[in-house]
């Protein structure tokens, strides 16, 4: 067995979609002869898989600033009040921009830069006292690929950076032209010490060769795990069901042209009532809000997120699954971790806005379901 050490600070049982890659990837590599050693920030409670893991100290500047101010943990100064903020009005507006300004200089680069001296302290140590051959970091945060690209430099080991998003050319990138050259260049320092780029599709790999013409770069779909969806069959709900399990992220996942499709479907005389569309997710007011819009709060049942275990079920028994497709520039290639989820709940998938990239591509090529790029499509 060669040993790994693999750095991430989304890892099982921390609950997030970013959690999943990494943990199967710690649970297989075995198989092809790699034993794993996690490093990862404090983990919550819950069942940790059967490996060595490292957990390390982790200080949360964003909740520590909230605390500061007289801010909830799961509120936020810089957003919107629909989208979770708490300034409002005349005052919010003016504010908001200067929240983000400092929150941006604050976390930067990212949120979890908090992990960083832990990380490294326990990496460091983890390099003197044990062997290993090679070091692969799962990333966002950004804040691992730092941790990973200096334990990789201080050791010589071999580097193999996995970029589930992309850094500063990800499409979700909003730090402005300054923090956007700034970064770029804390970026290049980071993953040139690599020997290897992995990301998740093939338009994403594509920027990486760009970006760096001298590394090897590959991309590799993520997965489920077949135990995840072990047990008798499920027995299928009676109605239509139209499931979403998972966070919504507003401006830029929207599920807006569902709604409007359903709206004119029952407006044009088709039958609407034997559908439930059933949504678990972050952003609740949110998504209430779209639904009364359209005057569907009959057809529509918005609760928050659930145990992952209770989702799975929540999908295997659905008649289709919903997928909300990225909307804005650079979405081509997002590919999202939940449609392989969805993949191991064997339903119908129906994917809703975004562009016509590797996701919609790599659905209609395997038959696993349907892309509508608006509400005309969608119905």
């Amino acid at each position: 067995m060669k040993r790994l050490l693999l750095i991430s600070y989304y890892f099982p049982p921390r609950p997030n979609i970013g959690s999943i890659r990494p943990g199967g990837l710690a649970k297989y590599l075995p198989r092809f002869g790699w034993e794993p050693t996690v490093l990862t920030a404090r983990l919550p409670e819950g069942p940790r898989p059967g490996m060595k893991i490292i957990e390390t100290g982790y200080r949360d500047l964003a909740d520590l600033w909230k605390k500061r101010m007289g801010v909830p943990s799961d509120r936020s100064l810089g957003e919107r009040p629909d989208h979770g903020g708490v300034l409002s009005g005349l005052a919010g507006i003016m504010l908001r921009p200067v929240v983000r300004a400092v929150r941006s200089a604050i976390l930067f680069p990212d949120a979890m830069r908090g992990w960083i001296p832990y990380a490294l302290a326990e990496g460091r140590q983890l390099l003197k006292d044990e062997s290993f051959d090679a070091i692969l970091v799962s990333c966002g945060p950004e804040s691992g690929a730092l941790v990973a690209g200096r334990l990789a430099q201080e050791s010589g080991l071999p580097l193999v950076v996995d970029l589930r998003d992309l850094w500063t050319q990800g499409p979700a990138y909003s730090g402005g032209s300054l923090r956007r050259w700034v970064e770029r260049r804390l970026e290049r320092g980071a993953l040139s010490p690599a020997m290897a780029l992995v990301t998740v599709s093939p338009t994403l790999a594509e920027v990486l060769r760009k970006d760096y013409p001298s590394h090897q770069v590959e991309a590799v779909y993520s997965g489920y795990d077949p135990d995840d969806f072990e047990g008798p069959p499920p027995v299928l709900s009676p109605a239509l069901t139209i499931t979403y399990t998972g966070r919504v992220h507003p401006g830029f996942r929207n599920p807006g042209p569902l709604f409007e499709a359903l709206s004119k479907l029952r407006k044009g005389g088709f039958n609407v009532e034997s559908i439930r569309v059933r949504f678990y997710t972050d952003q609740v007011d949110f998504v209430k809000a779209a639904v009364q819009m359209q005057g569907l709060m009959d057809l529509v049942e918005v609760r928050g997120l659930v145990p992952r275990p209770q989702a799975l079920a929540l999908q295997r028994e659905s008649q289709m699954l919903l997928l909300l497709g990225w909307q804005g520039p650079r979405a081509e290639g997002v590919m999202t971790g939940k449609v392989f989820e969805y993949l191991g709940a064997r339903r119908p998938i129906l994917l809703v806005g975004g562009p016509r990239g590797d996701l919609a591509r790599f659905l209609e090529e395997r038959r696993a379901g349907f892309y509508a790029a608006d509400a005309g499509s969608a119905q």
